[in-house]
């Protein structure tokens, strides 16, 4: 089955947790796509906008529309993806406006990056889940 709904990966730990009838946690930005998997398209909820980073770009869902600013400084590009799917030609000069709403969004849902640390608990969980991509047996001495 195909289907025009766009969701992101973090949707899929709310979709899991509709499916088992659990709980996903509130301080996600997931929406379960459980309607459109079961064939309920018509109850599905959607979200308004996606927002993502990769590196130094930033880029914004919105129906049709995609907006991508490229790099640090770089003017933002819109794309109508219904008409351009390759993203070869910007239109942002001809939809201010629609530019405008998009980069609003991308500002209210940026959070910087924030230094952090381990507490003892993530600690080991991480050094398990390490152990397991790696297939270590034993940890390195930490050199802290």
């Amino acid at each position: 089955k195909t289907s025009d709904l766009i969701f992101a990966q973090y949707d899929i730990l709310a979709t899991l947790a509709d499916l088992t009838e659990t709980i996903a946690p509130q301080d996600t930005d997931g929406i379960s796509i459980a309607s459109t998997l079961l064939g309920k398209s018509a109850e599905q909820q959607e979200h308004e906008m996606l927002y993502w980073e990769f590196g130094k770009q930033t880029a914004v869902r919105y129906g049709s529309w995609k907006a991508v600013k490229p790099k640090t400084g770089a003017p933002w590009e819109l794309y109508d993806l219904s008409t351009d799917i390759s993203e070869s030609h910007s239109v942002a000069d001809r939809h201010p406006d629609v530019v405008e709403k998009m980069v609003a969004f991308a500002d209210a849902s940026h959070v910087p990056v924030e230094a952090g640390t381990y507490s003892d608990v993530n600690r080991d969980r991480h050094k398990r889940d390490r152990r397991a991509k790696w297939g270590k047996s034993k940890d390195k001495p930490s050199p802290n």
